[in-house]
């Protein structure tokens, strides 16, 4: 019995040390921030949550979602323990009605990505490699509008803390101005690894490296859609077809990507119309 149970015992050693260290500097910025949280929520009577369970996360997180901030305008003092900060929405199971994704919000960033309503727990709907988190986790009615700056501020560094300990392989910033917020509020290292661009002017889209990671900043799913109900899904498609990486490294400046990207729209538009 004792050898027939020691390749499992030898495997969860190797998941361990995999994702040890991860969880570990998760554990350290919870504790840091559970605790200021807190107080911010006796200060001035707003709750906050975290969405997917960071708990459940260890090394190659693939995505990473990056919302405003949880909707509701409730009333209330949240005094989390780090657990239960870590285990994130208590509601996050709802976002499946069976094997369909209810929610807008999720539903709408999923299609993003090119994934349809079906629950996919492999991919896109496996907690352990897709994190799912807000600009700031204290709730308001209208996003940042309404929202105390010292709420915004804080959740804002918490999160760019956050993106530095995961470092996904993508970064998708759903609304916000997250991209302007990151200019103003990153610190001095993060800063240095971060750049952005507009592909269209008119159209609230751009793109992004952080760390070399590809980001994206893209319109809220519950707002209004630019161009199409498709065109999000195409503009981030066309942009992992452009942007090369080569051992982790870009082959090619992100201004370049954004000129590939608009001469191919273009080149689209016009020879569509010719037909």
């Amino acid at each position: 019995m004792a050898i027939s149970a020691l390749p499992e015992a030898q495997g969860s050693r190797r998941i361990i040390n995999r994702t040890g260290m991860t969880n570990i500097r998760i554990k350290e910025w919870g504790e840091k921030w559970v605790e200021r949280f807190n107080e911010l929520s006796a200060k001035y009577e707003v709750p906050y949550y975290t969405q997917s369970p960071l708990n459940l996360v260890g090394d190659g997180v693939d995505i990473m979602f990056v919302g405003i901030n949880p909707k509701g305008g409730n009333k209330g003092v949240t005094n989390r323990t780090l657990d239960n900060f870590l285990a994130g929405n208590e509601c996050w199971g709802q976002r499946f009605c069976g094997d369909k994704n209810v929610w807008k919000i999720t539903n709408g960033a999923r299609f993003f990505m090119g994934y349809d309503a079906s629950k996919h727990v492999d991919t896109i709907d496996d907690d352990h490699k897709v994190v799912w988190t807000n600009l700031t986790p204290f709730q308001s009615d209208k996003g940042f509008t309404d929202l105390k700056a010292e709420l915004r501020d804080e959740g804002v560094k918490s999160t760019f803390e956050l993106i530095s300990i995961l470092k996904p392989k993508k970064v998708v910033f759903l609304g916000g101005n997250a991209f302007g917020l990151l200019d103003k509020y990153a610190d001095n290292n993060l800063r240095l690894h971060f750049e952005h661009i507009k592909v269209f002017d008119k159209l609230p889209l751009e793109i992004g490296r952080l760390y070399n990671i590809p980001a994206y900043y893209v319109s809220h799913p519950s707002g209004k859609w630019p161009v199409s109900h498709c065109f999000i899904s195409v503009f981030v498609f066309l942009r992992n077809l452009i942007d090369i990486y080569d051992n982790g490294k870009p082959t090619k400046s992100l201004k370049t990507v954004a000129e590939s990207m608009r001469k191919e729209f273009a080149l689209w538009h016009d020879r569509i119309e010719t037909m």
